[in-house]
C-alpha cells in the first residue's frame, strides 16, 4: 500500500508543474506584454504632447501641416511658367540637342581667354541659338525670384521632388550662356547669367527639405564661381557689380531656410514614428539629404562663400573708383559694406595681399575658417580639388 502523505503529494506535485510549465509562462508573457504595452502607451503619449506642442508653435507634424507649412512659404505666382520650362528641359527633343555641347558646365567648360582654343564653340554657340528663347524665360523668371510652389504630393520620406531636380538642368544652361559671355567679355549677358542663377537658387528654396535645400545650395555655388571668374578676370562693369552686390551680400547669413528644413525634416518623419508602416520599402536611413550636420556645413558655407564675394566685388569696385587695388581690406570701408560683419568667424579678417597691381584674397578652407591662414591655400592646376579650396582664393591680375 501507498502511504497516505505519498499520494496526497501527488496532486500537489501535479499542481506544481501544471504552475510552472502552463501559468507560468503565460504570466509572463501576459506580464511583458503588459509592460510593452505600457511603454507603448506612455511612448505615444509622449509623441502626442510633443506633436501638440510643435503643432502649437506653428511647426508641421504631418503630411497635411508639412503641405500647409510649404504653401505659407511659396507663391503660385509663376507655377504654371515654371512648370514650362522644366518640363522643356526634361524633353527628350532638349536632352538630344546638348550632343556635342559642354553642356555640364562642371567637366568641360568653355576657356575665358578667346586666345584659347575651343573646339565645341560652334556646336555651342549652335545649341544656346536654338534655345535662346528658353533661355531669357528662364532669367525672366529667375531675377529676383521668390520660393516658387509646386504642386508636391507629400507622403513622408517617399515625397517625390523632379521639379528639384530638373532646376540643376536650367542651372547649366544659364552657367553655358554666362561662362560664353566672360569668353567675348560681355558683361551684361555674364551679370544676368549671375543673377539668374542666384534666383534660380531660391526657387526651391521653400521647399521643407534637407534634398531641396542642397540642390539649392549647389546652384548658389555655380553662380558664385561664375562671378569669381568674372571677377577675377574683371569682365564685370561697375554698373554690373553693383547691381550683383545687394543680391551677393542678402546671403552672407544663414537664413530662415534653416528652421525651415529643420522643422520640414521633423515634420515628415513624425508620420512614420507614429505608423511604422509607412517605412516599409523605404530606405530611409539613405534618403538624399538627411544628414542634418551635412547640411548645417552646407548652410555655413555658402554663408562664407558670399562673404569672401562681397569683399571680391568690393575690392573691384574699388580699382574701378581708384584706378588700383587697395592696400587692405580695411580701404573697402568706404563702400556699402559692413566689413565686421563680414568676417569669416570671430572677427577674424579674411586673408589679403597686394603685389604691385595685382592681389589675392583669401580664406581658409571650409573645416580650417577659424583660423585663417597667414598665406594663401596653394592650388595645383589638373589636380582635384575635393576640399573646395577654388572657393577660398580669389587672385586679382591686372588686365587693363
Amino acid at each position: 500500500m501507498v502511504p497516505n502523505n505519498e499520494m496526497a503529494s501527488k496532486p500537489s506535485c501535479l499542481i506544481l508543474s501544471i504552475l510552472i510549465f502552463v501559468v507560468l509562462p503565460f504570466s509572463l508573457l501576459a506580464l511583458g506584454l503588459l509592460l510593452w504595452y505600457g511603454r507603448e502607451s506612455s511612448g505615444r503619449s509622449r509623441l502626442k504632447a510633443r506633436m501638440d506642442s510643435l503643432s502649437k508653435q506653428g511647426d508641421p507634424v504631418d503630411n497635411a501641416s508639412v503641405e500647409s507649412y510649404y504653401r505659407d512659404r511659396t507663391s503660385p505666382a509663376n507655377t504654371d511658367a515654371w512648370l514650362a520650362v522644366l518640363n522643356t528641359v526634361s524633353s527628350a527633343d532638349f536632352k538630344a540637342s546638348t550632343n556635342g555641347v559642354p553642356y555640364v558646365g562642371i567637366d568641360v567648360e568653355p576657356p575665358v581667354l578667346t586666345t584659347d582654343d575651343w573646339k565645341e564653340e560652334e556646336a555651342t554657340l549652335a545649341f544656346l541659338e536654338r534655345w535662346k528663347s528658353l533661355h531669357a524665360e528662364v532669367l525672366r523668371l529667375s531675377i529676383d525670384a521668390k520660393p516658387v510652389r509646386f504642386p508636391i504630393v507629400f507622403d513622408s520620406f517617399a515625397t517625390l521632388l523632379p521639379q528639384t531636380h530638373s532646376s540643376r538642368d536650367l542651372a547649366r544652361l544659364l552657367q553655358l550662356q554666362g561662362r560664353v559671355g566672360l569668353r567675348t567679355r560681355d558683361s551684361a549677358v555674364v551679370r544676368d547669367a549671375i543673377d539668374g542663377l542666384l534666383g534660380l537658387s531660391r526657387v526651391n528654396a521653400g521647399e521643407p527639405f534637407l534634398v531641396s535645400q542642397l540642390v539649392s545650395m549647389a546652384i548658389d555655388g555655380v553662380a558664385i564661381g561664375l562671378l569669381k571668374d568674372a571677377v577675377q578676370h574683371d569682365a564685370l562693369s561697375e554698373a554690373d557689380l553693383l547691381v550683383l552686390l545687394p543680391k551677393v551680400l542678402a546671403a552672407t547669413r544663414i537664413g530662415t531656410e534653416w528652421q525651415t528644413t529643420i522643422a520640414g525634416e521633423r515634420g515628415t518623419a513624425l508620420p512614420v514614428f507614429i505608423d511604422p508602416k509607412k517605412a516599409q520599402g523605404m530606405d530611409v536611413i539613405s534618403f538624399p539629404g538627411r544628414s542634418c550636420n551635412a547640411a548645417g556645413d552646407a548652410f555655413i558655407r555658402r554663408a562664407l562663400q558670399h562673404r569672401i564675394a562681397t569683399l571680391a566685388i568690393g575690392l573691384r569696385l574699388y580699382e574701378d573708383r581708384k584706378g588700383k587695388l587697395p592696400a587692405s581690406l580695411n580701404d573697402l570701408s568706404e563702400l556699402p559694406m559692413d566689413l565686421k560683419a563680414l568676417a569669416p568667424t570671430k572677427d577674424r579678417s579674411f586673408g589679403y595681399r597686394r603685389d604691385g597691381n595685382n592681389a589675392k584674397l583669401w580664406g581658409g578652407t571650409f573645416q580650417d575658417a577659424v583660423h585663417i591662414p597667414t598665406e594663401p591655400p596653394a592650388i595645383v592646376a589638373g589636380e582635384p580639388d575635393h576640399s573646395g579650396k577654388e572657393f577660398w582664393l580669389w587672385e586679382f591680375r591686372a588686365v587693363k
